[in-house]
């Protein structure tokens, strides 16, 4: 039995609650965003839970690092290995049902809210403008850049609880996915930072991701047969 304390296995759906603490509390530029949301839930529905549905699973991909003693879920790597295939299933199979949940009447009301000098004690007085933002997107995800999908149809998300960070798994995830997605003929992935991460920039250009220059200065690409394990 390895003496490691954590391994990395693939992604499931009943790793849901695990993924979406991980991409609230990781989610400010790496430090936690529980003090930026109401419904601290949002977050990962968007970048994190939709990646491990079972109606999307043949456009994505996920890898967890799990805990050997404690069975806890404690970073992740997700994404989709055909972007413009998974943006047109999830917009048939998961966001309706998340504009079901959240209407946009919630936004509407908090907007009421923001202008009005009258108290309010609706739930869309207590949303947040991270909240609104996220709701938003929800009934309006934008489709991933063209210059994007034409580096690669593939594209990733990584999030790592900050006790497992700088130890070597951000690598070991990656590798794990370059892995996988060479055995599907593919030869690159991309992803977005937020902007002015600058710790998530460096730490990508070390593995040797390039920056996308000029309109998508936070967007990086990895071309595979540069990776090095």
């Amino acid at each position: 039995m390895s003496s490691e304390r954590a391994f990395i296995r693939p992604a499931t759906s009943d790793d849901i609650t695990f993924l979406s603490h991980i991409c609230l509390v990781t989610g400010d530029k790496g430090n936690s965003a529980e003090h930026l949301y109401t419904i601290g839930s949002l977050l990962g529905l968007v970048y994190a839970v939709p990646y491990v549905q079972p109606e999307l699973a043949s456009h994505t991909f996920g890898f967890v690092i799990e805990e050997r003693e404690s069975k806890n879920v404690v970073g992740y790597i997700l994404g989709a290995t055909d972007t413009r295939a998974y943006e047109a299933a999830a917009a048939v199979s998961w966001w309706p049902r998340l504009r079901e949940e959240y209407p946009l009447s919630l936004v509407e009301g908090y907007e009421e809210a923001a202008t009005d000098d009258a108290t309010h004690h609706d739930d869309s007085a207590r949303l947040t403008p991270d909240d609104v933002q996220i709701i938003r997107t929800i009934h309006s995800p934008p489709p991933a850049e063209e210059r994007c999908i034409a580096f690669s149809p593939a594209h990733m998300h990584i999030d790592i609880l900050p006790q497992y960070q700088r130890q070597g798994w951000g690598r070991r995830l990656i590798g794990t996915v370059v892995a996988h997605l060479r055995e599907k003929g593919l030869n690159g992935l991309w992803l977005a930072m937020a902007p002015g991460n600058d710790n998530a920039a460096k730490f990508y250009a070390r593995l040797g991701y390039e920056r996308f220059e000029d309109e998508l200065p936070w967007t990086v690409g990895l071309r595979f047969d540069t990776w090095k394990e």
